[in-house]
């Protein structure tokens, strides 16, 4: 079985990519997916979380997770960044494997698994090839505005992500969002004739 992971920075393409190769009958995996169920209210993870932050506003009257405190937590204070990845992404990569494990045994042929912060955190050893998709930062910033998110949030994500140049480096396949979609989708379709 071959594994691709999809990276990118925020509102690069990345779900559009993982959307299509659903839809093309390629086994996938989204890694933001597993790490919101990980946060749902009553998860160990949420507690974990909340527990290193010593009961810092994280959590909405409903005792669910509050994703905007979160994000300006987070964005503002490195350290903080750094102890919600050291709790999270160790569950992550778990529970990507056991989905590993659980699509291998189904006899798939191809799994690609979306992994927005591969760059920063590490190409895992089941990773066969790393498929970047990249777009003009102003691409980045309309696209992740449309999604609720200002132009001074978006900028602080980018800012804490990866360069092109360091997601480039890992890269076997790069894939440029920034093109028509159906020329995108093309390149996808060549790029799974032949793997």
């Amino acid at each position: 079985m071959k594994v691709i992971a999809i990276t990118g920075g925020i509102a690069s393409g990345k779900s559009t990519v993982r959307q299509w190769l659903e839809k093309h009958n390629i086994a996938t995996i989204d890694t933001d997916k597993i790490a919101k169920q990980l946060v749902k209210k009553g998860m160990p993870a949420l507690k974990t979380i909340t527990d290193a932050f010593n009961g810092q506003r994280l959590l909405n009257p409903q005792g669910e997770l509050d994703r905007i405190a979160l994000r300006q937590l987070i964005f503002n204070d490195p350290k903080a960044k750094q102890t919600l990845e050291a709790i999270l992404h160790p569950l992550i990569r778990q529970k990507t494997q056991q989905k590993l494990e659980h699509l291998a045994s189904e006899n798939n042929q191809i799994v690609a698994i979306e992994i927005p912060l591969l760059t920063e955190t590490g190409v895992p050893s089941y990773v066969d090839e790393v498929w970047v998709i990249e777009c003009l930062q102003t691409s980045q910033i309309k696209r992740a505005m449309e999604r609720g998110l200002n132009e001074e949030e978006v900028q602080k994500i980018i800012k804490a992500q990866a360069t092109a140049k360091q997601r480039r480096a890992i890269a076997n396949v790069v894939i440029n969002s920034d093109v028509a979609l159906q020329q995108m989708y093309n390149q996808l379709q060549e790029l799974t004739e032949n793997r």
